[in-house]
């Protein structure tokens, strides 16, 4: 994932530092928030043609082994041949970000919150491509919508951390973390953060204090 961000910030041109490295960092989430998709299924879409069929299992091979852009190439071959399928669409989008592509992923995730409105990782493109863009408003308004449960409970906060952190919001990052505050458990990652977002906004003496909270 750490090539995936530089691969997806590159050629940015003119976008602001904060607004690279927060997005750097925000595509780092996908791997926490990323769903798995269900080992049992090995069925391609209905009405598959043998080559399509074959593109399909090759994908599903490089995904297993975690060969990434092999296995967005495969899928990519597959979707042309049926596009408004689910299964590959979420295949296609998932392995594109995986891969790092984020040019492919944007249009992908689109797709995907029109089959699941609630879909985290396909907001969180979104947030991202906000960034990329120097929307900022629209960007921390993506990062709001993100889901609240399960692990998202720790994701959603420092997304909009750092969406706010890219738009030159310190003190609206720094209080967004204060939701990490309802979990004793997340005091660490809170404090880590913090020393994060200071370090990033030239404050070294402030950030150090955070760190050393951390050992």
């Amino acid at each position: 994932m750490a090539e995936a961000a530089i691969a997806m910030t590159q050629g940015w041109g003119r976008t602001s530092r904060w607004a690279v490295l927060a997005a750097a960092g925000l595509w780092v989430l996908p791997a926490m928030a990323a769903p798995t998709p269900p080992t049992s299924e090995n069925k391609p879409p209905p009405a598959a043609t043998a080559d399509l069929f074959g593109n399909y299992l090759a994908g599903r091979h490089a995904e297993q082994i975690r060969d990434y852009p092999a296995a967005a190439s495969w899928f990519e071959k597959a979707i042309a041949a049926d596009p408004s399928s689910p299964e590959l669409i979420s295949r296609t989008f998932l392995m594109a970000v995986g891969a790092g592509n984020f040019d492919r992923a944007k249009p992908l995730a689109d797709q995907v919150l029109k089959l699941d409105s609630s879909d985290a990782l396909a907001r969180l493109v979104l947030v991202v491509d906000r960034l990329k863009a120097g929307d900022t408003v629209g960007a921390p308004q993506y990062a709001a919508r993100l889901p609240q449960e399960g692990v998202h409970r720790f994701i959603s906060p420092l997304a909009v951390a750092w969406t706010r952190m890219a738009t030159g919001d310190l003190p609206g990052a720094d209080a967004a973390l204060e939701q990490l505050d309802q979990y004793n458990w997340f005091q660490a990652l809170k404090d880590l953060e913090l020393g994060l977002l200071y370090d990033f906004a030239n404050q070294p003496d402030k950030a150090e204090g955070f760190f050393t909270k951390t050992q």
